[in-house]
């Protein structure tokens, strides 16, 4: 006897119904992927300051540093700086990294895991930087003493 084929009828073309079920869990996936809390390592160099380990980071050249400005400060004791509307990041628990507006409405770039020592580092780009580090005073001290 040959072999017989028969073919199974289609499920009337629900396969638009599983892509649409399916299209947010690929989005969560591959935003999660994205912004997963990485850890953060900040470089100070003659040219100017290098935010490596989230998509947030970038470079910040010399020449925009307000560092006349810059001080280290603990987000409790200055409310003011206290990031409050997220407009374009991350706002987990002790980790705040991306575009935030502050109390006093200015507009910052927050690389935070703790509120303690942080680096407030105004920009001539209309943003500061906020920068959590275990060492805020000397990473303020690096800049300076940069170029």
């Amino acid at each position: 006897m040959a072999t017989q084929v028969f073919d199974i009828p289609s499920s009337g073309g629900m396969g638009w119904l599983t892509s649409l079920l399916l299209l947010p869990l690929v989005i969560g996936i591959a935003l999660a992927i994205a912004f997963w809390p990485r850890p953060l390592r900040v470089e100070v160099t003659p040219a100017g300051l290098q935010i490596r380990g989230s998509v947030y980071g970038r470079s910040v050249p010399r020449s925009e540093w307000q560092l006349d400005r810059a001080r280290v400060v603990d987000l409790a004791a200055e409310p003011e700086l206290k990031p409050i509307w997220r407009s374009n990041g991350v706002g987990w628990p002790n980790y705040r990294v991306g575009w935030f507006r502050l109390r006093d409405q200015e507009r910052a770039l927050c690389f935070l895991t703790s509120t303690q020592s942080v680096l407030y580092l105004p920009t001539t780009q209309n943003y500061a930087l906020l920068i959590s580090s275990n060492d805020a005073a000397a990473l303020l001290t690096a800049l300076k003493s940069a170029g």
